[in-house]
């Protein structure tokens, strides 16, 4: 089902984001590593071709103290490396620094997911737990000249005041 927009996209003339990823959470897939091959072919002829291998680990904090577990997940990349699959036996993520539109990152991220989902049989016997979309914003000069005022508009910006020493203003989120 391909995403559509109900209105007119204006793209932002200085993009803030830094990295955009999409996630779904399922019911525990005990025998997933088995499926990898199967999936690892399927990421590879739709344009995910490199497969480093990784080791993962997990730190947990709780009453009886840390605790250390190694977790096993599978990265795909693309040739530009610009983008990331993630999975594990419990989710898959869809991760770029290359976002444009928000139909082009969906429809991409439902059609890997509808796959992995329908190899692994998951679409029949598992259960989706929870779902995730995430924009991470990151402001970054764009020439020698920007500043922060450059990236708000001016009812944003505060009062303009002669006794700011060369004309510095600091702003803290």
């Amino acid at each position: 089902m391909p995403v559509k927009r109900n209105c007119d996209y204006k793209p932002l003339s200085k993009q803030p984001l830094a990295l955009v990823l999409a996630q779904v959470r399922f019911s525990p897939i005990p025998k997933f590593e088995g499926y990898i091959p199967e999936i690892q072919d399927f990421l590879r002829k739709t344009g995910y071709p490199i497969h480093p291998n990784q080791q993962n680990f997990v730190i947990s904090v709780g009453p009886s103290g840390l605790q250390h577990m190694e977790i096993r997940q599978w990265r795909f990349e693309n040739p530009s490396q610009n983008a990331v699959i993630l999975l594990e036996p419990e989710q898959i993520i869809l991760e770029t620094c290359e976002y444009s539109k928000f139909e082009e990152f969906m429809g991409e991220f439902v059609k890997i997911f509808s796959n992995i989902i329908k190899i692994t049989e998951h679409d029949k016997y598992g259960v989706f737990v929870r779902l995730g979309l995430r924009y991470i914003d990151q402001i970054r000069k764009q020439s020698d000249s920007d500043d922060i005022d450059s990236y708000l508009r001016s009812a944003l910006r505060g009062m303009d005041c002669q006794e700011y020493i060369a004309d510095k203003k600091h702003y803290t989120l």
